[in-house]
């Protein structure tokens, strides 16, 4: 027991699952120590999770350092002003690493701050670039051209190209179903050009991998109404149930290991789940978003990780390393 208690791993001195220390530490006499551990039976991590939150609830939102009023002015003001734009095109991020491009997902999000922001004069700004970014994306690109991280078929809604939009979604539907293999898996396939990151792991595919390719088949099956569709991404949904009770990994195998852990594995789970039973009002995917959502919690700081502008709610992306395999 004090094997676990002692030494506090801080991540140099030894490793968290390890009793052994990498060196010897002197101890005092006359010490004490105290500790928790929690024991019970479950089919994964996750109600051990529940249970410290349970006991430890879930810290404070902290403070961001400014009003609303400053982050709409500071947002606007990215948009238009920073190095990710470059005349109406925009980049992903800002460096020579992403290339700017067509941008729908900038232009609804300069429209949406444009009533928020306090100055006439940039709110004005904000409406005229929307437009002329806008202009440059045909109708039925505009749900596929977008640079940020988090996409949603909103542009077309926004701007118009519903029914354009929607043929797309059908056609991208249907070229997405082509992705799986028969038993509902995405295999990982090795680019050309970059290590082999499936190399350490145990299988072809994992959780991550084909959740990300299933719940965009279903909002594309939803997006254009084809029930066809709809019931094809729902059997992919039913497949991913081999995962059940497990850890997510493998959602960034551009330059992470498929073997991985990755809260981003368990964001794509529970977007799928979620979309699963909002088409169908099944509670059992229900049930598994809410597991996989559990799974995100232990990339998540709970306690003030160090000293400094870094503090709870912020996350380590993956339980690994970028580009070692």
């Amino acid at each position: 027991v004090m094997g676990i208690l002692f030494p506090a791993s801080d991540g140099l001195n030894r490793e968290e699952n390890s009793l052994i220390p990498y060196a010897p530490q002197r101890l005092r006499g006359s010490l004490r120590w105290e500790g928790l551990i929690l024991g019970g039976k479950g089919n994964s991590v996750v109600p051990a999770v529940e249970r410290y939150v349970e006991l430890n609830p879930l810290p404070t939102r902290p403070a961001i350092g400014m009003s609303p009023t400053d982050y709409f002015r500071q947002a606007a003001h990215g948009w238009l002003d920073s190095d990710i734009r470059e005349g109406n095109r925009y980049r992903h991020a800002a460096g020579m690493n992403f290339n700017p491009a067509p941008a729908a997902d900038a232009a609804v999000w300069m429209e949406w701050l444009a009533p928020r922001v306090v100055d006439e004069a940039l709110a004005a700004r904000l409406r005229h670039t929307a437009r002329e970014a806008i202009a440059l994306i045909p109708a039925a690109q505009r749900n596929a051209a977008q640079v940020g991280h988090v996409r949603t078929p909103l542009p077309a809604l926004v701007f118009g190209g519903v029914e354009e939009s929607a043929r797309q979604a059908a056609n991208q539907a249907r070229a997405l179903l082509g992705r799986f293999e028969p038993d509902g898996s995405v295999r990982y396939r090795r680019s050309d050009d970059r290590p082999d990151y499936g190399k350490s792991h145990w299988a072809p595919d994992a959780n991550g991998l084909t959740a990300q390719v299933v719940h965009v088949l279903l909002e594309n099956a939803a997006f254009c109404g084809d029930e066809e569709l709809v019931a094809a991404g729902i059997e992919r949904l039913r497949a991913l149930g081999k995962f059940q009770d497990t850890v997510p990994r493998g959602a960034q195998t551009w330059e992470i290991p498929l073997h991985t852990p990755d809260i981003l594995a368990s964001a794509h789970l529970v977007d799928a789940y979620v979309l699963g039973y909002e088409l169908t009002g099944e509670e059992p995917f229900l049930e598994q978003a809410r597991y996989w959502a559990w799974t995100g919690v232990p990339f998540v700081y709970l306690t003030q990780p160090v000293t400094g502008p870094v503090g709870v709610y912020s996350t380590i992306a993956v339980l690994g390393a970028t580009s070692w395999v």
